[in-house]
């Protein structure tokens, strides 16, 4: 039997993410986070439904994105939102039925523009400050270089080629990342940043990953 392509094996993917919400919407009125959890198996591995973030994710066995849960009310106001992006473009749906807005942004770059579509639609919501990158000196840079450990099955991999900073988590795809500072990088194509971490003789001994409102802390592995 001939192999899979990518996009052969995420259509196969897909059907049966399908098939399986499907046979709990059978079960249950309404889907909650937790009955989607834990996923699905697929040619015997387990595939996730939700992202530990809000909005679209991949799978580390997909090449393109899988969506599940996306749509969530903004606390405190009558705000919804969709989100998503593949294959280099990125979209954010926002709208709110009370003040009769709404807003549809795309953009041909996986950068992050939601902030954009709620402003839109609620002014109060503000947009985010534009992070500008800052040339560090190729020594600099190679102190960053290494392998930190988010978890133990969770490693993200930073390298360099020439001025050019690269990350990589476990079953993920490889980013780009600029200084604001130094010790302090982040990433266009996602809304995330990385504060270096040094020990008491300066050495770089760690990172944090912050992410999604959250700060993940991650050593370097030797």
């Amino acid at each position: 039997m001939a192999s899979l392509n990518d996009s052969e094996t995420d259509a196969l993917i897909r059907a049966a993410a399908l098939a399986h919400v499907r046979r709990l919407a059978e079960r249950f009125d309404t889907l909650t986070c937790s009955q989607i959890r834990e996923g699905f198996e697929f040619q015997g591995q387990r595939i996730p439904l939700v992202n530990q973030q809000r909005g679209i994710f991949k799978p580390q066995q997909m090449r393109y994105l899988l969506s599940i849960r996306t749509v969530f009310p903004r606390a405190g106001a009558k705000v919804y939102w969709h989100n998503g992006g593949t294959a280099g473009f990125h979209t954010m749906l926002a709208f709110a039925p009370g003040a009769r807005r709404a807003a549809f942004v795309v953009a041909d770059s996986p950068a992050n523009l939601d902030d954009l579509a709620l402003h839109l639609v609620d002014p109060s919501m503000p947009l985010k400050a534009k992070r500008l990158a800052i040339a560090l000196e190729e020594a600099v840079l190679e102190e960053y270089v290494g392998r930190y450990e988010l978890r133990p099955d969770f490693v993200l991999a930073v390298t360099r080629e020439g001025g050019r900073l690269f990350t990589q988590a476990t079953g993920q795809g490889r980013i780009e990342v600029f200084a604001e500072a130094k010790d302090r990088l982040f990433a266009r194509v996602i809304d995330a940043q990385l504060v270096i971490r040094r020990d008491a003789q300066g050495k770089v001994e760690g990172l944090t990953l912050v992410q999604g409102g959250r700060e993940s802390p991650a050593r370097r592995l030797p």
